[in-house]
């Protein structure tokens, strides 16, 4: 039923100019405010979902997926408010889980997919299957053999695994010219869950330079084991063999802090000679003790920022598909991400790039 606003205005004696103005402006702020509350609804209908990124991410018990999945949690959040493009994020912890998760983002028709992917010739196949239908995909992390993607993000893990033998070639090259030894001794801490870090541990002991020597391994990753296995092992080994470590190679940041505490925390009686830590992560803990690791220890700390950070280019470029920004049909965009060295000739340059920033915009612990 229509509603007259007129109706209950009724004028039985005559009213003054001013009066009469008065009731006009009344008037004409109600119908005002009718038009912005209709405008403001029609906006809010603008401003809600038009489309749903699905975005399917490895579980793992370390810090490195736990960012990740943070990351794009904040992602997603600033695009929802500013796009309108949800992200449905999902963790999983086989190839199994992942197939069906593609499978779903099919049949609920999403918008694209955004996938970490596990090594499988199945999920090539499930991912091959969603493009075949029309949902573009993009993928981050590894390398997708045998489809052509719309995009893929990717790290070059073989660059890596070079540039991270050289801070130890150089150990090398330091530590023979001050002792009366053709070989120096290496600790190595690895991760044998996570394929990536298995195939750099492998890498790194196949091509380690003939003049080190890898004289114990640890498979820890957390910073307080590190730190205990690592003393434990410094007060019971031979003095000979702990005299000549002069370098640690750990697979994340958080064990290169403990076996930093480790150094520190050291009372026995052999004159420690460790020169050079390194570490993967580019994290915020193991970055603000570079400069003190070697004020006050002579430890060459070095990180390699794998970052997860990095997993909002490839939401971004999801969204740009979604947008139009990108051709929908194109395919085989690729973006090596780069990792980079950070040591303590270069850590305050660092801290000041925007994707060290971002990545702690939201959270300012690792």
């Amino acid at each position: 039923m229509k509603m007259n606003i007129f109706r209950h205005i009724v004028i039985d004696k005559p009213v003054s100019t001013i009066k009469k103005i008065c009731i006009l402006v009344l008037i004409f702020t109600f119908l005002l405010n009718m038009t912005s509350c209709k405008n403001s609804d029609d906006t809010n209908k603008e401003k809600q979902t038009v489309a749903t990124v699905k975005v399917i991410l490895p579980q793992g018990d370390n810090a490195y997926f736990n960012e990740l999945y943070e990351q794009a949690v904040a992602e997603g959040e600033i695009s929802e408010v500013e796009n309108g493009i949800s992200f449905d994020i999902i963790t999983t912890e086989s190839v199994d889980e992942q197939v069906d998760e593609i499978n779903d983002a099919i049949d609920s028709v999403m918008d694209a997919i955004v996938i970490y992917p596990y090594e499988s010739e199945r999920i090539n196949t499930a991912i091959q299957d969603a493009m075949d239908l029309g949902v573009p995909v993009v993928t981050f992390g590894d390398m997708v053999d045998g489809v052509k993607v719309n995009a893929a993000f990717y790290y070059d893990i073989k660059e890596l695994s070079k540039d991270m033998l050289l801070p130890f070639k150089k150990c090398a090259d330091e530590s023979l010219e001050a002792i009366d030894s053709s070989v120096v001794n290496v600790v190595t801490f690895t991760d044998r869950d996570d394929l990536m870090l298995k195939y750099l541990s492998t890498e790194f002991n196949k091509n380690l330079d003939d003049r080190m020597s890898v004289v114990a391994n640890f498979e820890l990753s957390s910073r307080i084991k590190s730190m205990n296995e690592f003393q434990k092992w410094l007060d019971n080994s031979p003095e000979e063999i702990v005299r000549n470590v002069r370098a640690v190679y750990t697979q994340s940041d958080e064990c290169s802090m403990g076996v930093l505490d480790a150094i520190q925390n050291y009372n026995g009686n052999i004159r420690l000679k460790i020169g050079l830590v390194t570490g993967i992560g580019g994290t915020k803990t193991l970055v603000e003790n570079i400069e003190s690791a070697w004020d006050d220890l002579g430890v060459n700390q070095i990180t390699y920022n794998y970052s997860p950070v990095n997993i909002r280019y490839a939401l971004r470029y999801a969204m740009n598909i979604i947008n139009g920004t990108v051709e929908r049909d194109y395919k085989g965009y690729e973006k090596k991400l780069q990792i980079v060295e950070v040591n303590r000739e270069n850590v305050k340059k660092f801290t000041e790039n925007n994707g060290y920033i971002t990545r702690y915009s939201i959270n300012q612990e690792d």
